[in-house]
């Protein structure tokens, strides 16, 4: 992917770093844009955040693992990645935004007339400050200077619109779908943990209007986000109807979401982002961090799950936690190395707590 995409780059722009689009890890792929707009597809045609994304991914696997050589290797990966988005952003009103973006497959309404660009996008802005904080981060541990510290705080963060939802677009606009599936703009809320206080109420109103309803994958989705904040009980609706029986063969599902009888997402004919979303938003149920890595138990347990325990869930920092609880109560949590090799983790115990109060902090990351 990089390899292809800096060729792409090469005959295609003048800017430095890495190019990727999104369609481009899935089909090995760096295609321009252009392709998508002459099928008419404006939607995902400006969606050039992949190499954001999958850089971020690159980052937090290093910090669960705390292995060094790695963190050398996907480095120029991530430096990349950084280097071409920087070298794209304008200054808008004081801050920094990447310009003409777009909203995975969603559109807006103005002047009547259904839009698809606007002067930036939620989404990008966020995962852009996801990307220069952990590359300024990495830059920090590798013994050189944070580059990307001071672009990350000029970035422009996502407006609160005048009905108190967070909005999609550079500017609050006119609703296209008010049930849309996708929740590309409540990125910095999940998978990301960038949002503030006045942000993630504004994320709740979103996603109290776009509904409980959608795909298999965007049921996922959603049962991450309501964990994010704190919200089990509705997280919990959301996961059953993610697992709600679905024959095989049975059409129509394409906003019902459900599963199969091999409990597959019944997303037609299958999509694997609803098990494996569904499956985190268990494990956000139950274990999240901060942006330290020090872990809160049981963030947004849900009071049918009355009792229960888990063993050996990786936490950033190389180390393993398991821990048990009854009637929202930890009774006992415990930390330890997740392996012989990366920096010591000594063991942690703690007995009592309210659900979502557990904090245990061993290492600074």
């Amino acid at each position: 992917m990089k390899q292809r995409g800096g060729r792409a780059k090469k005959k295609n722009r003048t800017v430095s770093g890495s190019w990727k689009v999104q369609l481009g890890y899935y089909l090995m792929m760096c295609l321009p844009v252009l392709v998508l707009i002459l099928f008419n597809y404006v939607p995902m045609a400006g969606i050039y955040m992949a190499s954001g994304w999958l850089s971020v991914m690159l980052w937090k696997y290093y910090r669960y693992t705390l292995d060094a050589r790695y963190l050398r290797e996907i480095f120029p990966i991530m430096e990349g990645a950084a280097g071409f988005y920087r070298e794209l952003l304008v200054e808008c009103g004081g801050e920094l935004i990447l310009p003409l973006a777009t909203s995975p497959e969603n559109n807006y309404i103005r002047d009547g007339e259904v839009h698809a660009l606007d002067r930036s996008a939620a989404m990008s802005q966020e995962i852009l400050a996801d990307l220069f904080s952990a590359v300024g981060r990495a830059q920090e541990i590798l013994g050189r200077t944070n580059a990307y510290g001071d672009l990350a705080r000029k970035l422009r963060r996502p407006l609160i619109g005048s009905s108190g939802e967070l909005c999609e677009w550079h500017e609050e606009h006119g609703v296209w779908d008010v049930h849309h599936r996708h929740l590309s703009h409540l990125y910095g809320l999940f998978p990301a943990n960038l949002f503030r206080e006045e942000e993630k109420k504004a994320a709740k109103k979103a996603l109290e209007s776009r509904g409980d309803g959608g795909t298999g994958w965007s049921l996922a989705w959603k049962v991450n986000l309501w964990a994010r904040l704190g919200e089990g009980e509705h997280a919990l609706s959301l996961l059953k109807r993610q697992l709600r029986p679905v024959p095989a063969g049975e059409e129509g599902h394409e906003q019902g979401g459900g599963s199969y009888p091999n409990l597959f997402c019944a997303h037609p004919p299958f999509q694997i982002d609803g098990n494996f979303g569904a499956a985190n938003g268990i494990m956000e149920m139950l274990l999240q961090c901060d942006g330290e890595g020090n872990p809160i138990l049981l963030p947004a347990l849900p009071g049918v799950w009355r009792k229960g325990s888990v063993r050996d869930l990786y936490l950033p920092g190389r180390r393993r936690i398991s821990f048990a609880w009854e009637d929202g109560r930890v009774l006992w949590s415990k930390i330890v190395p997740a392996g012989p090799k990366g920096q010591e983790a000594g063991a942690a115990w703690r007995e009592g707590g309210k659900a979502g109060d557990e904090q245990i902090s061993d290492i600074q990351l």
